[in-house]
């Protein structure tokens, strides 16, 4: 039977951040069987959330290699104020297919596609980024054969969710 988990780890150290994803991927019991990892740390403008993207999967690319888990970043400060990462990984029978910006798990239990971190920033305003997005996740589902009934959890990180913009809130 396969199984997927869900760990929640956060940086021992106060350092700089790619000394924190470092140490978060030390902490993962088995990189092999990670499926995606999504880091959660403060960014307050679009330059800083660049380059913070940009240390992590530099990070994850050199510690575990080419065919790294899904890498995304989102821009919330943890309570604890060091970077903390969601870890997804399976256990048990399992063939995993990268393709970039998505994986497809073959158990044999079934397919599953998993996705993360499609995203657009700096292109345009929060709606062109959003039909940017839902136009991508649209191509994978239709790629793969799926529908967006097929969907069983699906999250949107929304930069500035609360401002307003031309008398509409984003």
């Amino acid at each position: 039977m396969t199984e997927k988990t869900i760990k929640v780890l956060t940086s021992r150290s106060d350092a700089a951040l790619d000394v924190q994803c470092k140490d978060i991927i030390g902490q993962i019991e088995n990189p092999l069987t990670t499926l995606s990892i999504v880091f959660f740390h403060d960014a307050r403008t679009l330059d800083d959330y660049l380059a913070c993207d940009r240390i992590l999967q530099e990070v994850c690319k050199e510690y575990l290699g080419e065919d790294k888990p899904l890498v995304s970043f989102v821009a919330q400060a943890p309570v604890s104020g060091r970077l903390t990462a969601e870890v997804l990984s399976i256990n048990g029978a399992g063939e995993i297919e990268c393709n970039g910006d998505y994986l497809l798990v073959n158990t044999p239990e079934g397919k599953e596609l998993i996705s993360q971190g499609i995203h657009f920033p700096g292109c345009g305003d929060i709606g062109e980024q959003s039909a940017k997005v839902f136009s991508r996740i649209r191509e994978i589902l239709d790629t793969e054969g799926f529908s967006p009934s097929d969907i069983v959890r699906q999250w949107n990180y929304i930069d500035h969710i609360t401002q307003v913009n031309d008398g509409q809130q984003n």
